[in-house]
């Protein structure tokens, strides 16, 4: 579901075993597992922090590489919250 997700939002395969998915703006590539709701939330606190990292550190790696890691980043943060929404949907 979370794979799927994040596909949905721009990142594409990355053809790599076991399967990735790469970011839209290569800032990243992730190995997305099935996961559980606690898991998905750590992840979301980490995916959090390093957004607001990427925020402030234009000045240490510039504007290019800033906004980039901010803006794939962010869409892993939506992916996340998505996966989230429909899991704890489906338990009520």
């Amino acid at each position: 579901m979370f794979r799927e997700e994040l596909l949905s939002h721009g990142f594409v395969p990355d053809g790599a075993v076991p399967p990735g998915v790469k970011s839209p703006r290569d800032a990243m590539i992730l190995e997305p597992k099935q996961t559980s709701i606690d898991e998905l939330l750590d992840f979301l606190e980490v995916m959090i922090t390093r957004r607001e990292k990427a925020y402030w550190s234009v000045a240490d790696v510039g504007r290019e590489s800033a906004e980039s890691t901010y803006l794939d980043t962010d869409l892993v943060v939506k992916s996340i919250r998505a996966v989230l929404i429909r899991l704890c949907g489906s338990r009520r």
